[in-house]
């Protein structure tokens, strides 16, 4: 089990994304007028139980973006600089180089699919 779905109100955060994004669909059909933007922050939460990048951003940010593109939805994806500065700095660390290859492909991902960045 990855760290992610050990996570009790996961699984409800899903189905309530999931209906959310139902009724909008619905709502816009009806009201062309109305925009609705949905805006994430995609951010690693650093501590104890954290898990890795994949389990903790790359999988749940997959999942969304499966989410999104099912409902034909864009979204803004709040990113941490910081933490991608820091990785940048870090790239001779295997382990660091692969967290930031994958974050740095989800990204252009994200952008490709019409996804903004923020």
């Amino acid at each position: 089990m990855d760290v992610i779905s050990s996570y009790p109100l996961y699984d409800r955060l899903l189905d309530n994304i999931h209906i959310y994004a139902t009724k909008m669909e619905r709502r816009v059909m009806r009201d062309k007028d109305k925009i609705v933007h949905l805006t994430f922050d995609y951010e690693l939460f650093l501590g104890d139980r954290t898990g890795s990048v994949r389990n903790c951003l790359i999988k749940p940010t997959g999942w969304l973006i499966d989410l999104l593109k099912t409902h034909n939805a864009k979204a803004s994806f709040f990113i941490d600089a910081t933490y991608l500065l820091t990785l940048n700095k870090n790239l001779h660390i295997d382990s660091i180089r692969e967290d930031y290859t994958l974050i740095k492909q989800q990204l252009e991902h994200l952008v490709s699919d019409g996804h903004r960045i923020e």
